[in-house]
């Protein structure tokens, strides 16, 4: 009856250091998942506050057909633009 109960004692130690093992595994993942998405979100909310476009001069070219709008513009933010097809501008009224 000793020897049975040893091996129980050992086939219940090892089922929970199986099961603590799989938790602990789980809880990691659980938590770099959270992190890269936290990380992912606060990247994306420190591009936005990077950038920043002044507008110096804007007109319309009524000479040709049709017209055309001119606008210069000025990158004065932190982060350069490097693919202006990412870029809408819209016009309409000032104010």
């Amino acid at each position: 009856m000793g020897f049975s109960t040893t091996v129980s004692e050992v086939v219940l130690l090892i089922a929970s250091v199986v099961l603590a093992s799989g938790f602990s595994a789980q809880a990691i993942y659980a938590g770099l998942s959270l992190q890269s998405n936290i990380i992912q979100t606060i990247d994306t909310s420190k591009r936005d506050l990077n950038t920043r476009i002044n507008i110096g001069y804007a007109t319309v070219n009524e000479t040709t057909t049709p017209r055309h709008f001119i606008i210069y513009a000025k990158n004065t933010g932190l982060m350069p633009i490097v693919d202006f097809s990412v870029i809408d501008v819209y016009v309409g009224e000032y104010g």
